[in-house]
């Protein structure tokens, strides 16, 4: 009990340091500034040919985000969003054409559409833990729904409330490097904010690769033994009742 609520703990605080990496881009504030400063797009082109490519994007990949992780799991949802974040990040520094914007507002819009399998995979930490609900982070446990309830509650509240954090920190951040950085230039400062987003999701990345374990694979693997368990245990019971028939038969005769 003590144990897989500790191992719990450890699989929380992942998700969680990927949720804070993941979103804290201290450039976000800054992103029409720059595009129009330091990338020369004109407005009438970032309105009507850029941010188009988001909305048409972003309602097909919601749309298939749901059958992918009931397929894949949530994990890989993840991945893939993060993975797409890490190369808008990239097109962001080195892009300049206006069809290099559209295709990172195309993958920006699959970042968001798997915003909500972070809240999915802790669950699945919660679900792969044990059974009688209780508290992650306090180590209680109890029984019936309304403790589930609270256990589920609590977790994904954990991951909102570090996504809004790292978000609204990394707002403050990026404002505090515009007023006061060291280049000679607030342009100058905000063209310095996107490595800072670049680096902070290249983190991000790390941990959904190699801190993140694959909950919903591992579960599959146990219910493919249960299931293969039960039915070696129904042939061993097939064979016995088989056994008693003919030994039955035998001594009738």
């Amino acid at each position: 009990m003590i144990a897989a609520l500790s191992m719990q703990r450890k699989k929380l605080l992942r998700i969680l340091t990927y949720s804070f990496f993941a979103w804290f881009k201290p450039s976000e504030p800054f992103l029409v500034p720059y595009l129009v400063e330091t990338k020369m797009f004109a407005i009438e082109e970032i309105n009507d040919r850029i941010y188009p490519a988001y909305i048409y994007a972003f309602f097909f990949f919601s749309a298939m985000s749901g059958p992918v992780s009931a397929k894949f799991g949530s994990l890989a949802v993840i991945r893939v969003g993060v993975l797409c974040e890490l190369i808008v990040r990239v097109i962001l520094i080195f892009g300049e054409s206006v069809r290099a914007m559209q295709a990172m507002e195309v993958l920006f819009a699959m970042t968001i559409a798997s915003f909500p399998f972070a809240f999915s995979y802790a669950l699945e930490i919660v679900r792969g833990g044990t059974s009688s609900g209780g508290s992650v982070v306090g180590g209680s446990s109890g029984s019936g729904d309304g403790d589930d309830e609270v256990h589920n509650g609590d977790v994904t509240g954990y991951v909102s409330a570090v996504f809004a954090f790292s978000y609204g920190l990394a707002a403050i951040v990026g404002q505090f490097i515009v007023d006061y950085g060291r280049r000679g230039t607030k342009r100058e400062n905000v063209e310095d904010l996107f490595w800072v987003s670049l680096f902070s999701v290249l983190i991000a990345v790390c941990v959904a690769f190699f801190g993140l374990e694959d909950l919903g694979s591992a579960r599959r693997r146990k219910l493919r033994k249960f299931r293969d368990r039960n039915n070696n245990n129904d042939t061993i019971d097939n064979n016995v009742a088989v056994s008693n028939t003919k030994l039955k038969s035998s001594k009738s005769t």
